[in-house]
């Protein structure tokens, strides 16, 4: 069973400018053969965290994506709320993390793909 080591767990430590390798788990619905959400889980990705916002009832965090030579694009600031998708915090680093801090943090990360939400610890 893997443990999400999620946006709100990790609010007091994240600071502007902080790299941080995330990975996201977005609802696909609910199975009601099984009584159990469906998250798909996409692949880690780096980003440059700006900050949190409050959103209703729960946190919300910007980020910029860390495009490493990609001229074809500019990087667009993304938001992401803590609310029916998730992300998981593979890494968190001050400054840019070398080889090997991402290799050791790519390690934790679930396979792309569908899992329920059985198969999550939430805390």
């Amino acid at each position: 069973m893997k443990e999400l080591n999620t946006l709100i767990k990790n609010c007091g430590t994240l600071r502007f400018g902080d790299f941080i390798l995330l990975q996201l788990y977005k609802r696909q619905g609910y199975d009601r053969n099984i009584e159990c959400y469906r998250y798909e889980i996409m692949k880690p990705t780096l980003a440059l965290f700006l900050g949190l916002m409050p959103c209703d009832q729960t946190i919300g965090m910007e980020y910029v994506p860390w495009l490493k030579n990609d001229f074809n694009r500019s990087p667009e600031l993304e938001q992401h709320v803590e609310w029916d998708d998730y992300i998981d915090i593979l890494g968190h680093w001050s400054d840019r993390p070398t080889f090997k801090e991402l290799r050791n943090a790519f390690r934790k990360q679930m396979p792309i793909g569908v899992i329920l939400e059985s198969s999550i610890k939430w805390d």
